[in-house]
């Protein structure tokens, strides 16, 4: 567990940095995940014709759902490179 200790100097910018290595490590996961799903995805469609065997499996719902993880990602990617320059400019 990271553990965030505040100086009176620099309790700001101390703050800000532990905000910005959550933000990282959350777009990292987001990334990650989102990875894998496509992975999955790519598994399914082209290589195991699973989508055009079974009716029952909605394979655009998946594909949607991937996309818009890819999305967040590059959304907390965004936040956390705005988060990296506000700590810059604090310091």
């Amino acid at each position: 567990m990271f553990i965030c200790f505040c100086f009176y100097c620099s309790h700001v910018v101390v703050f800000w940095f532990c905000y910005l290595y959550f933000l990282l490590v959350t777009a990292i996961l987001a990334l990650a995940a989102s990875s894998s799903s496509a992975g999955v995805m790519i598994l399914l469609v082209r290589d195991s014709d699973l989508c055009k065997l079974d009716p029952k499996i909605s394979c655009n719902t998946f594909q949607i759902s991937i996309a818009l993880a890819f999305m967040s990602w590059f959304l907390l990617a965004i936040s956390s490179h705005t988060v990296l320059w506000l700590l810059a400019s604090l310091s």
